[in-house]
């Protein structure tokens, strides 16, 4: 959604090659969340269109490194058994973040 923005539902589901139904709930967790607003389409009522927010604008720039990050951890040499839970504390930060549950760097309860 940071490439385009205001999409409908079916579209971000299409380049994400996934249903609707599969895509519809982690919109509205996102919305809830206040980083997208879903509103019906001017053209079509029955279309949903998707805008991120501020806030899901800011998040681009927070988040550019994580799948470089992840890419190298997951296909480099020096990712050992020893150096395994940083990048699971990495992983847990990064899905902290996103869902809002708790503040990254918080145990898991």
């Amino acid at each position: 959604m940071w490439e385009k923005d205001a999409q409908p539902v079916n579209d971000i589901a299409k380049r994400l090659f996934l249903e609707t139904n599969t895509v519809t709930p982690l919109l509205q967790r996102m919305e809830k969340e206040g980083m997208l607003i879903r509103k019906k389409g001017e053209k079509d009522a029955r279309q949903m269109i998707v805008t991120l927010t501020g806030k899901g604008k800011a998040l681009q720039q927070e988040l550019a490194d994580v799948p470089f990050a992840v890419g190298n951890a997951v296909i480099c040499d020096s990712v050992t058994p020893e150096s395994t839970p940083d990048l699971f504390r990495m992983l847990d930060d990064i899905i902290a973040k996103l869902s809002g549950d708790r503040k990254p760097g918080q145990a898991r309860a």
